[in-house]
């Protein structure tokens, strides 16, 4: 498994070469991958145009700072992402995100009330793990479920919000609910078009929010190129991890200084 960050922010940070997905055989697929960072660039472009706000008082990460795209590529054409694996090593990459301690300060924030003491909760990332790690339904709001959600309730009695324990026993009974709505979101978004085709998943993004205004600003153009440099400073620091988790075994034990107890050298830039 490898992992691509893509910045879609008023700064770009962590896009590898393109050239190293073409000579590890990317052939068309390349394209799709890079058709995915267009689509995410444009995304978050789109999302992050700011309004007129004025001097008007936003809500603490309440509106877009952008987006952050994560790319997983499988090793070869012969593997899938939604092996157990593969599945194990993206959720291990994820929480690394959302648990982060500087995580709070940059997501995007959704608000349940106008009470001032409401601060809100992260919006969580999109990702297709929403689907593999189910949950019980027990506490959730009574159906009607949203369309593809009430699918996955009905066909398996676990609601998809990341937070099970462990991927479902049968997992090919998930892979073919999911395979039955490749064209549907949020499956067509998710993973790479050939998916419909193979049931094989080579390519799958995952989407996480940046919020604005940073706490301490008024709003979102508030000293933006301040908020800016705060906010490339954070997915700079999450570059580095990525490049890291990347690495093979001993290159991270090196980075981390852990085999020599001696101080990890620069990630490379």
């Amino acid at each position: 498994l490898t992992v691509f960050l893509i910045a879609a922010t008023a700064v770009d940070v962590g896009i590898p070469p393109p050239l190293a997905l073409e000579l590890r055989g990317g052939g068309e697929d390349y394209y799709d991958v890079r058709t995915l960072r267009r689509d995410a660039l444009r995304e978050a472009l789109g999302e992050a145009a700011e309004e007129e706000v004025g001097d008007a008082e936003q809500r603490t990460q309440s509106v877009s700072g952008g987006f952050l795209q994560l790319l997983y590529v499988a090793d070869n054409d012969a593997r899938t992402l939604l092996a157990p694996a593969a599945l194990a090593k993206v959720r291990a990459l994820e929480q690394r995100i959302v648990l982060d301690p500087d995580w709070p300060r940059f997501c995007r924030r959704r608000y349940a009330s106008d009470n001032d003491t409401d601060v809100g909760e992260c919006v969580p990332p999109t990702t297709f793990l929403d689907y593999v790690y189910l949950s019980d339904v027990d506490n959730r709001t009574v159906p009607p479920f949203p369309p593809v959600i009430g699918d996955v309730v009905d066909a398996f009695g676990l609601y998809p919000d990341g937070n099970g324990t462990a991927p479902p026993a049968d997992i090919d009974a998930l892979v073919d609910f999911m395979h039955a709505r490749a064209d549907q979101f949020p499956f067509d978004f998710l993973f790479d078009k050939h998916f419909n085709a193979t049931r094989r998943v080579t390519y799958a993004r995952t989407s996480v929010q940046l919020g604005a205004p940073l706490a301490g600003y008024r709003n979102s153009v508030t000293n933006a190129t301040e908020q800016a440099a705060l906010r490339e400073a954070f997915m700079t620091a999450l570059n580095v991890d990525l490049q890291a988790f990347n690495a093979p075994p001993a290159l991270r034990r090196r980075r981390r200084g852990d085999d020599d107890g001696g101080d990890a050298p620069a990630a490379p830039s």
